[in-house]
């Protein structure tokens, strides 16, 4: 948001017209409301991505559509046809490209409660609060040394 502040000769006028002084008045544009859903995203990962070269024109097109579909706290919960459908792609290669992204840890499957599905690697990006995100990478650090220690009782 910016201020805008502006000298003036002539104020605008107002009701508080005996209180207003020769000098500067202060215009603070209204917060503006986002009228479409968006997601944060981390230019690094995204820069590394292209760079790497590991990905498809086709596995693109997944991706970029996946990222159009990210629910809150990084859930997919759209199915490979539909995408495949929309992208005018045939369902096994959209398959194809959803493995590719798990294989490169931007996807991972989810089978939790009562949810089958993916989601994005908050790596890549987030949709949701900045505190839950902090949640989530701290519950994923402390499963992380969960399995770590199991590994190593082996």
């Amino acid at each position: 948001m910016t201020i805008d502040i502006q000298a003036q000769e002539n104020p605008p006028e107002t009701r508080y017209k005996d209180k207003l002084n020769e000098g500067f008045y202060v215009y603070v544009p209204r917060k503006q409301k986002i009228q479409d859903s968006f997601i944060m995203m981390f230019q690094n990962k995204l820069q590394e991505l292209a760079a790497e070269n590991v990905l498809t024109v086709e596995g693109w097109r997944v991706l970029v559509m996946v990222l159009g579909k990210v629910d809150f706290e990084n859930f997919i919960r759209v199915k490979q046809v539909q995408i495949a459908e929309e992208l005018g792609m045939k369902p096994p290669n959209v398959n194809k490209a959803f493995k590719r992204l798990i294989e490169l840890g931007i996807l991972e499957k989810i089978n939790q409660d009562n949810f089958n599905g993916y989601r994005l690697s908050y790596e890549i990006g987030w949709k949701g609060k900045a505190s839950n995100l902090k949640t989530h990478i701290k519950s994923k650090e402390r499963a992380e040394a969960t399995q770590t220690a199991a590994r190593a009782k082996r």
